[in-house]
């Protein structure tokens, strides 16, 4: 291992209702199986804020983990060991997977937080940011029972007047603090909506021929590895 390549992973499932799709849980437990206590589960429950439920899970893993590496899992993310794997291939700080928005004719989400790892050495690099006069960036907030959380997963208007959706915030900041970042493209993730959309096709093909409007880009055999410079992420994001 060297760079910033996973050794140790806290696997952090933010879970508002207490539901756990079966299809989901299965990945997890075939990932845990194989993992040799590498990957550790952290399952959250009942904070219907999904920005306060990641920065909780952010908070838990700073400082009452020695993990090197934050991996994100949505509950209705349907995933092999093998999806997991490609995320945790190369040194990159960051490796977010593309899925299925829960829309037919929508292209998929290439930068959520529902599959993606973030090593520790990123929250460090965005405590450092700092605002034009100089004070820090981030803002503070209590988590009850945790004490002072940062804000890494800003949602709503910014400082500048742009609107950050779901977790576009945090990529945003991503981009300023100049962390190396990976779209990885060999996975076949589900989303669980009415059925399970497929990524990149939206449906499986065995329900239906429609694949949706594409085009989609070919899924390579090797990892893309992305410039660390991404100006699309300086672009305010839907509210999905």
């Amino acid at each position: 291992m060297s760079g910033h390549a996973p050794e140790k992973i806290l696997l952090a499932i933010p879970c508002v209702d207490r539901r756990i799709y079966t299809d989901t849980m299965m990945g997890i437990i075939s990932v845990l199986s194989q993992a040799q206590g590498a990957v550790v589960p952290y399952v959250l429950i009942g904070d219907s804020n999904i920005a306060h439920a990641r920065n909780t899970c952010a908070h838990y893993f700073k400082n009452k983990t020695d993990c090197d590496t934050l991996f994100f899992l949505d509950s209705d993310i349907v995933f092999t060991p093998h999806d997991f794997a490609c995320v945790l291939d190369g040194d990159e700080q960051v490796v977010v997977a593309p899925y299925a928005r829960k829309v037919l004719g929508m292209p998929p989400v290439g930068w959520g937080m529902g599959f993606c790892r973030i090593h520790r050495s990123v929250f460090e690099m965005l405590d450092g940011l700092l605002d034009p006069q100089g004070a820090e960036q981030l803002g503070r907030y209590y988590v009850q029972g945790e004490g002072i959380a940062t804000h890494y997963f800003q949602t709503g208007p910014s400082q500048d007047a742009q609107w950050y959706g779901e977790d576009s915030g945090f990529w945003h900041l991503c981009a300023q603090a100049g962390v190396t970042l990976r779209t990885e493209r060999r996975t076949r993730l589900g989303h669980i909506g009415t059925l399970a959309y497929e990524c990149p096709h939206q449906i499986p093909p065995h329900v239906t021929p429609y694949q949706g409007p594409g085009p989609y880009p070919e899924v390579p055999d090797e990892p893309v590895r992305v410039p660390v410079d991404h100006p699309e992420l300086l672009e305010p994001g839907p509210l999905l």
